[in-house]
């Protein structure tokens, strides 16, 4: 298999970080395994690259952070007294 190569970073637009939060947010999986990457359909080269350069992308699509940032945790849960 080869190795995993950072990408420059035009090559991540806004869409890649959105499938990238969303999964991240979902909580559901270690946001280094393939799983995580299989479920944002990202390659491994954009994977990596997203992972490497995080507060870079942050900065670059602070929309698309703030979106899944600024939600309230308590509302994704039912919680009964």
């Amino acid at each position: 298999m080869p190795r995993v190569k950072e990408l420059p970073l035009h090559h991540i637009d806004n869409y890649m970080f959105d499938r990238y939060l969303a999964v991240q947010y979902e909580g559901s999986y270690n946001m280094y395994s393939q799983e995580a990457r299989e479920m944002a359909e990202l390659t491994r080269d954009e994977h990596f690259t997203i992972i490497k350069n995080y507060a870079r992308l942050i900065e670059m699509f602070p929309q698309v952070y703030e979106h899944y940032a600024g939600r309230d945790s308590l509302h994704d849960y039912d919680i009964e007294d």
